[in-house]
């Protein structure tokens, strides 16, 4: 039996877009969409990376926490 795919959500904060689509099996491409119309809703935040500030990570905003059945972290 395969191991399931990684989690992709508030329990791990600060995954990039390429991360992300790895983790939820999708191409990057489509993780921009998903994540462009979950920031107009405001429920997730784009922050410039950490250690590449070209780069941007992604984290579930104190409105998404809510949204998704969890207390703000």
């Amino acid at each position: 039996m395969a191991a399931p795919p990684p989690r992709a959500g508030p329990s791990d904060p600060g995954r990039g877009r390429h991360s992300l689509a790895a983790g939820l099996s999708v191409v990057p491409g489509r993780v921009v969409a998903l994540v462009d119309g979950l920031e107009q809703r405001g429920l997730v935040e784009r922050r410039r990376g950490t250690e590449d500030r070209r780069n941007y990570e992604l984290y579930v905003s104190g409105a998404g926490h809510p949204a998704l059945g969890r207390d703000s972290a």
